[in-house]
């Protein structure tokens, strides 16, 4: 668990816009306690965030979510930076998916889990919609 969360760290510390912000995504791990279980239920993550459990929640793919964010002010004109925090999260994570929780200030999680089947990844609440 501490190797992956420090991998994470690792992979957003140089996404903040200026050197004293502080990076646009927070590290989260989640004990799964149906694990090795391969499929997180929505109701599950909108529990475990905290939400409305009637939220609506997207769905969509990593790859998409990195190229709506390479539009953004943080990120405009960087997507090698952002190619590589794809590169860690695929290489440190398994089955990946991005859930946006709309609300007044959506939530955007990137989860995927670790080799004991518990869920890790990065939340954002950066609009890319």
């Amino acid at each position: 668990m501490t190797d992956i969360i420090q991998t994470l760290k690792a992979a957003i510390s140089g996404l903040a816009a200026q050197p004293d912000e502080a990076p646009p995504f927070e590290v989260f791990y989640h004990v799964n306690p149906t694990a090795p279980e391969n499929n997180l239920k929505i109701t599950e993550l909108l529990t475990w965030t905290g939400n409305n459990p009637q939220a609506l929640v997207e769905q969509q793919e990593l790859s998409d979510f990195i190229i709506k964010l390479s539009i953004l002010a943080p990120f405009k004109n960087n997507l090698p930076l952002l190619t590589k925090l794809k590169s860690i999260l695929q290489q440190t994570l398994d089955n990946i998916q991005v859930y946006t929780i709309h609300q007044v200030n959506a939530e955007t999680y990137l989860i995927g889990q670790d080799e004991e089947g518990n869920f890790a990844g990065l939340k954002t609440t950066l609009a890319t919609t």
